[in-house]
């Protein structure tokens, strides 16, 4: 019968009833071509037997319409092998429901996904997928959810991600991380997998939500990255949290990027930790800011890093204290 298959036009294999389907033999699967097999219904499909659909070969399988691939059962789904889960083409993905992406094993199926595999999921497939599923992905496979996908992970899925996990992803994968993963950070397990570029990425709204304790946990290299704007969307208490060693280490654009308000907050141990290129970049307003004990608490070295414009904009009492501490 495999001879007669093979014979067979897609208009034939079409219409063959759901009773002679299920009389089909492994033998004869095996004889159908990929466009035959694109012209199975899901009607025939289902009288598949599961023991018959697993013997499909992954170019048999990859030719299946999206609405076949949407038909399979569950039971269906389990049995499908590692070729077959691979062959999936980006269409077939999508087509998948949401009930069989969640029951996709994660010691042989999920692992057979590639990475545009992956980026070819829905939201709701995404979200659909366990916190187990999430932190069984590989680096790779990580590699490709897009910034939207990565926005729809709840607080247990994001939770499953190490810092491994999170320091692979891209500037812009970053970018679509949701505020209330970022406030849920571990700093343990998780904080310090991020690489100084994509702290970079982050826009003053993520920035603001990470905790005082998260913004006191990045390294020197990490706080480094921050940018500007995300300095300026800081609270108060996430900027008492800085450290003087990450205070140390801001360049002028971040140290421009600081409020007023954030100036003001500032304590003297914090200000004392400023490097004279910090100091050189704040503005005039910025100045206005700092408060005569915190000029008292600078070194000498510090002192004379105040530019004549800077000290020219300071009231006397400001003046005064640096004179001081100057001549120290």
């Amino acid at each position: 019968m495999s001879s007669i298959i093979s014979s067979m036009t897609t208009t034939q294999v079409a219409n063959l009833s759901t009773t002679n389907i299920a009389l089909l033999s492994t033998t004869d699967i095996a004889a159908f071509s990929a466009a035959q097999a694109a012209a199975l219904s899901a009607t025939q499909v289902a009288s598949l037997s599961t023991t018959d659909l697993a013997y499909f070969t992954a170019t048999q399988f990859a030719g299946l319409t999206t609405s076949v691939i949407n038909s399979l059962t569950a039971t269906q789904v389990g049995v499908l092998t590692v070729a077959e889960v691979g062959a999936l083409s980006a269409a077939q993905v999508a087509a998948l429901t949401v009930a069989n992406v969640a029951g996709l094993t994660v010691t042989t199926q999920l692992p057979a996904l590639k990475s545009s595999q992956i980026a070819a999921m829905t939201t709701a497939q995404v979200g659909a997928l366990t916190a187990a599923e999430v932190g069984a992905l590989t680096t790779a496979q990580l590699a490709g959810f897009t910034a939207s996908q990565l926005g729809t992970l709840s607080a247990a899925q994001f939770a499953s991600l190490t810092s491994t996990d999170l320091g692979a992803l891209s500037a812009a994968q970053v970018a679509g991380l949701n505020t209330t993963d970022l406030a849920a950070l571990d700093t343990a397990t998780q904080l310090t997998g991020f690489k100084a570029t994509e702290i970079a990425a982050l826009s003053g709204t993520q920035a603001k939500a990470l905790t005082s304790a998260a913004i006191g946990a990045l390294t020197t290299v990490q706080i480094g990255g921050l940018s500007a704007a995300a300095f300026s969307a800081l609270t108060t208490t996430q900027v008492g949290a800085l450290t003087t060693a990450q205070i140390g280490v801001l360049s002028k654009t971040q140290i421009g990027g600081l409020t007023t308000t954030e100036i003001g907050y500032l304590t003297t141990t914090q200000v004392a930790g400023l490097s004279t290129t910090g100091i050189a970049g704040l503005s005039v307003a910025q100045i206005t800011a700092v408060s005569t004990a915190d000029i008292s608490a600078l070194t000498s070295v510090q002192g004379n890093a105040f530019t004549s414009v800077q000290i020219n904009s300071m009231t006397t009492a400001q003046s005064n204290a640096l004179f001081t501490v100057v001549h120290s």
